[in-house]
This record gives structure tokens, C-alpha cells and sequence, in this order.
């Protein structure tokens, strides 16, 4: 094997195949590094220059060898194991399955190899731009070939839900030292989102909404006419104490209090609401009273008025019967108000999907 030494036996130059290397010892620690080239005039010139940059290293104090930066897919395999084994039982399979999904098919082809700190605001927009050009699902085709609707790219909430798969990756890579800062998410042009209003009533609307139920219940059959009720006080309930149906669903017994009001004297409902971000407490309106003292009872169970502590059962308030909210909600009393809603309120020229929002 030819060899050569240079700067005084500090580097020596070695041959493989047809190319030199150049090797040395810095500080104890051998290294070696290939020049390139096979022309011995041109490779003592490299090995030169490489060897005073490990010394300035060394002076430094720096790493002599190159360190391999985390790439993305590094991090990605990271966030993977980290997310589904720390969040076991808070979230669920499905919610794991797509952030894996997302990173499959879109995320790791695009960010794959590239080092986790090189990414940056400009190739997350770069990546929006990317997506924006492609299309989701392929139309039916007719009989010469071609779609029978235009291509559509990913919609907004789609590309939304990848950029929040992809700060996931890149806020595990501070967590672990790999990245100083997360780059900029937000799009540097951002449209006006898509707004619907929440639907509401008007004082009219309500009590108009209320005597139809009252009037419904009263010249209901017999064999109906509790469910009749209970639609009738739930309506009263939920306008009484502005309930939102994710908490009226999980509402029960022992939440609620009969309390006197000390600045009205009044009787109000004192609940315990137990939403999504946790407890809260709420004060109703006096009229919600009577219909609480109403709602879920059955004929046959009456007498848990005669017993308080049964009476304050913790069975849900609105479970096991036809409900406006949550999973107990019959078809037959949906409709039942949707029609109350565009018979007595809304005027015939409104969409009936108007009333469905409102029952929701």
C-alpha cells in the first residue's frame, strides 16, 4: 500500500482503489478521512487544510469527528413510541393510528432526511405549498376516461391536522435536546376561516318553543305522554340553566342542589357542571326549579320524592330515556322537535337543516 507522510510525520497519506485518505492522531484520537482525489499534489493539499481544522477544533474544544445530526425520521420513530406508550388510555387507538398515518403517507416522503434543526418556517410553507398541489380520493371515471368531477387538493382542516402531527415531532425534538426552538407553524397568509354562527334563540322563539312542548304534552295519548313531559321540562331545564349538551349529557343527581338565592329569596339550581376542561360550578335561573323536580321521574318511581337520599340517585339525569343530548336521544323525539321547531318558530322558507343545528 503506498503511503506518505507530510507536515513533519503529523499526517499520513494512504492509497485505496485509486483514491488517498489522509489519517492523523489529535489529542490521542485517530482519525482518518478521505481527500478525494488520486492525485498525490492535490491530496497532500487537503489532508493539509483538514489537519489544521482539527487542530483548531481541538484548541476550541470541540468533537474532532462529525457528530450525525437526528433527522426527522428520528425523531418521527421517537414520537411514535413516546406518544402511544404515554398517553395509553387518554387517547384512543384510532387517534394514535392517524398521527401514524399522517407521517407515513405525507410527513416522513417530504421531511424524511432532513436533520431536525435544518427545518424551517420557509419548508413547512414549502410543504403546504406541496400538499396544495396534490389531490385526495380519484373521482369516478365516464366512458372515454376522464373524471366525472375535478380534482380536489386536501382540504384546510386535512393539511391543518398534518401540521399539528408534524409539531408533535418537532416538540419532541426539543424535549430531548435536539432542537433549540420550534419554527414557525402558522401560514404566513392566512385566509379567513369558515364561519357559522352559532344558532340561538330569541326571547319570542323560546317561549314560543316552550307552549308548543307544553301544548304537545297535554294532548299527548297516555301511553306517551311522560316522554312528552320529559321533552317538555329538558327544553325548560336546558333554557334555564344554559347547559351545553356535552354537560347536560354527563350531568347527574349529586351535581345538582336546591338552593334559596340570598339576593332574590328565590329557589335557583346550584350544579356542579362536570365539561371537558373539568368542574365549574353554575347558578340557574329560578325557573329551572319545577322541571327538575319533574324531570326523570317515572310514574312508577314517584316515590323517590318521598325519600331524599334516593331521590339524589346517581343514575344521570337524562340517561335511559329520549333525550335531546347525548347518546340516549331517540329518532322519534328528534324529529318530534325538529318539527316543533319549524312549526312554531321558523318560518317555511328556512332549510330544515337551520332546525337541526338548533337541536344539536
Amino acid at each position: 500500500m503506498q503511503t506518505h507522510t507530510i507536515l513533519g510525520g503529523k499526517v499520513q497519506l494512504f492509497k485505496r482503489g485509486q483514491v488517498w485518505f489522509a489519517r492523523a492522531s489529535v489529542n490521542k484520537q485517530q482519525t482518518k478521512k478521505s481527500t478525494g482525489s488520486d492525485s498525490l499534489s492535490l491530496a497532500q493539499q487537503v489532508a493539509e487544510d483538514w489537519y489544521l481544522g482539527l487542530r483548531g477544533k481541538s484548541r476550541a474544544g470541540l468533537p474532532l469527528k462529525e457528530v450525525r445530526e437526528a433527522t426527522f425520521n428520528d425523531m418521527a420513530d421517537l414520537f411514535e413510541v413516546e406518544y402511544e406508550i404515554i398517553t395509553e388510555g387518554e387517547r384512543s387507538p384510532k387517534w394514535v393510528a392517524g398521527h401514524k398515518a399522517r407521517l407515513r403517507l405525507h410527513l416522513r416522503p417530504f421531511f424524511g432526511k432532513m436533520g431536525i434543526s435544518q427545518i424551517t418556517s420557509g419548508d413547512i410553507q414549502n410543504y403546504r405549498r406541496h400538499r396544495a398541489q396534490q389531490h385526495g380520493r380519484l373521482p369516478a371515471k365516464d366512458g372515454e376516461g376522464a373524471y366525472v368531477k375535478p380534482l380536489k387538493p386536501p382540504s384546510r382542516s386535512t393539511v391543518h391536522d398534518e401540521i399539528g402531527t408534524l409539531s408533535l415531532v418537532l416538540q419532541t425534538a426539543v424535549r430531548h435536546g435536539k432542537l433549540g426552538a420550534i419554527p414557525m407553524l402558522s401560514p404566513p397568509y392566512k385566509k379567513q376561516r369558515k364561519v357559522i354562527h352559532r344558532p340561538w334563540f330569541t326571547g319570542e322563539e323560546y317561549k314560543q318553543l316552550y307552549k308548543a312542548t307544553a301544548a304537545a304534552a297535554k294532548a299527548a295519548p297516555e301511553a306517551y305522554r311522560w316522554n312528552y313531559e320529559q321533552l317538555h321540562d329538558q327544553v325548560l331545564l336546558l333554557g334555564n340553566t344554559g347547559l351545553r349538551p356535552d354537560e347536560a349529557s354527563r350531568l347527574q343527581h349529586r351535581d345538582v342542589t336546591i338552593a334559596l338565592d340570598p339576593d332574590t329569596g328565590e329557589e335557583i339550581l346550584e350544579i356542579e357542571v362536570r365539561g371537558k376542561t373539568g368542574y365549574g360550578p353554575c347558578k340557574s335561573m329560578p325557573g329551572a326549579v319545577e322541571p327538575y323536580r319533574r324531570l326523570n321521574i317515572d310514574p312508577s318511581m314517584r316515590y323517590r320524592l318521598m325519600n331524599p337520599s334516593l331521590s339524589r340517585t346517581l343514575r344521570g339525569i337524562f340517561s335511559g330515556m329520549p333525550t335531546l343530548t347525548g347518546g340516549g336521544r331517540s329518532r322519534g323525539v328528534s324529529r318530534l322537535f325538529a318539527n316543533y321547531l319549524l312549526t312554531t318558530i321558523f318560518p317555511r322558507s328556512w332549510k330544515a337543516s337551520t332546525a337541526g343545528r338548533f337541536q344539536n
